[in-house]
Parts: structure tokens; sequence; C-alpha cells
């Protein structure tokens, strides 16, 4: 923002602050594909509780914030599987990671280890390492596996488009019918999935893109986020 003593930054600043705006409300901090990774529990625990003048609330460390938003784009949107190389967040992790303490590197290292991912953060170390440049941290391992992954991804962007697209597809496919997708969409038991839920869930689909299947199919009218 510009300097000066004409006040326009401020009340700009001001009119924003005071404008109307939507919050979206989770009972849980992530998709249910990778709460095993992360539990709500962990969040709530590894928060740092605050208070103001309109009442108490909890802000993650900068090292979990960071660690909530990998998973959430590597494992609940599927990134790490589809090798999506999605630069956006990728930047963010970048940005925050290269301001992070080496025992904060080491405490979600520690964690992606134990739960049986360490692979899906190294995967993003070595790609902010090699588009960003990353420092490799501390307390963070990477096999050699996240970096044939990780430069796999980056090579993938550079491929066909229909190759990728028919990788996602595929992918989306697998999980969005797997029997526990099924169950939690429609509240049941994994045992009790059949072909009438699978049938459910395609008259489902076939209501909601009617007219855009085609477009929703080859990825035609999205929209970048």
């Amino acid at each position: 923002m510009g300097g000066g003593r004409s006040g326009g930054g401020r009340r700009s600043a001001i009119a924003q602050v005071h404008c109307p705006s939507a919050v979206e409300l989770h009972v849980e901090g992530l998709a249910f594909s990778s709460r095993a990774v992360l539990p709500t529990a962990d969040l709530w625990r590894n928060g740092r509780r605050s208070s103001n003048e309109h009442g108490a609330f909890v802000v993650l460390a900068d090292e979990w914030h960071l660690l909530h938003a990998l998973i959430h784009h590597q494992v609940s949107d599927h990134g790490y599987a589809r090798r999506v190389l999605a630069l956006k967040p990728l930047w963010e992790f970048a940005m925050l990671g290269s301001e992070l303490p080496d025992q904060g590197w080491q405490a979600i290292g520690a964690h992606m280890t134990q739960a049986g991912q360490a692979d899906v953060l190294a995967d993003w170390v070595v790609q902010a390492a090699e588009l960003l440049g990353l420092r490799y941290p501390p307390g963070v391992g990477v096999s050699q596996r996240a970096r044939t992954h990780a430069r796999a991804t980056i090579a993938a962007a550079q491929g066909a488009d229909w190759l990728r697209r028919a990788r996602f597809l595929a992918d989306q496919v697998r999980f969005g019918f797997s029997r526990k997708t099924m169950a939690v969409r429609y509240q049941l038991d994994e045992d009790a999935v059949s072909l009438a839920t699978y049938g459910r869930h395609m008259r489902f689909l076939l209501q909601r893109y009617r007219g855009r299947l085609w477009g929703r199919l080859t990825g035609r009218g999205d929209r970048p986020s």
C-alpha cells in the first residue's frame, strides 16, 4: 500500500475489516480419508490457546499449520496419489517452511513417520527444494522413493494433458466408489454397502452433472484454484 497522509489506504483497510464475510465451520480438522494421518484431537492438542475481547480460540503453531495444509492437499485431495503439482499450496509450504525452526520440522517429521506417511511429507520437501529453493530441513528423512516420486510429479506436469486427466479420473473413480467412501457418504456400515448403494450413487451423479457430464470427464470448464 502507498504511503502519504491521505488516509485512503487506512479507510480501505477499515472498510474491509467491517465488511460481512462467510465463515465455513468444520467439526473435523480434515476429511475422513486423512484423519488417521492427523486426527482432529492432535490439532486441538497442538494448538495454542489465545483470547481477545471477542472470546477464546485456538491457533495452530506454524509447524502444525504447515502439516495440516500439506495433508489437506496431499492426502485429502489425493495430490500425492495423483502426482499433482500444486504450485500455490507448494509455494505456501515453502514460504512457511523456510521460517520454521529445526524443532518444528523435527516434530512434524516424527509425527508423519509414526503415521507411516513420511514419504508424503518428504515428497513436498523435495518438490519445494528443487522448484522453490527450500533447504532440506533436519528431522525429515528423505527416502529415494520420495525423491523419485517428487521428480515424477514434476515431470508429469509437463506431460500430455489427456494422460494427466486419465490418471486423475482413474483415481477419482477408485476412491469415489470405494466401499469405505460409500459407507461414509450414505452413513452405512461397510458390510452394508451393496449394488443398490452404487446404483443410488450413480443416479446422484447423473442428476448432479446432467448436461455437463462430458465436460466433467474432459475437464472442460474447470476453474483453476
